[in-house]
């Protein structure tokens, strides 16, 4: 509850947003002057395009019908799960993702051996089957970490 009611208030420390590239900081925070010049306050034209919820994981299926998302993050969540709940959880979570979309876990979890529709797309990043393979706009031989194509505006579930 202390997180969420932290998000919406959308205040933050100054120094947290220190390593963010100034492209995503640069005009989108209000910084606090006097007493409170070490914190900084998220604009409005971002912080009225979020919401943020308190919600139980195994209840996703019921509170999220008929939403849809590019990309979920649920990262570093499941190590506190059993195999059955990951598979629920995760079979709810993918009923939420646009056919295109990206589902992120954390880099210690894994879905492997769960025996679920899903494609690996890199290091916990999974995709719907049948989804193009990422590309990364350089050879094969060359490539680092791929890089995907989405939509210009998206929708993100953060877990």
């Amino acid at each position: 509850r202390e997180s969420v009611a932290m998000a919406n208030n959308g205040v933050y420390r100054k120094k947290e947003l220190d390593s963010a590239p100034l492209a995503y900081t640069s005009n989108n925070w209000i910084r606090g002057s006097g007493e409170i010049a070490d914190f900084v306050k998220i604009k409005p034209h971002l912080k009225d395009r979020c919401s943020f919820a308190q919600m139980n994981l195994m209840e996703i299926k019921q509170k999220m019908t008929g939403k849809k998302f590019d990309l979920i993050f649920c990262r570093n969540v499941f190590i506190y799960f059993s195999p059955e709940q990951i598979k629920a959880v995760t079979t709810d979570l993918m009923n939420c993702l646009h056919p295109h979309g990206f589902l992120f876990l954390g880099t210690s979890e894994t879905l492997s051996g769960l025996e679920l529709p899903l494609q690996s797309k890199g290091l916990s990043i999974y995709a719907m089957p049948g989804q193009a393979e990422p590309s990364t706009g350089k050879p094969a031989a060359a490539a680092s970490a791929p890089v995907f194509e989405l939509p210009p505006v998206l929708k993100v579930l953060c877990v």
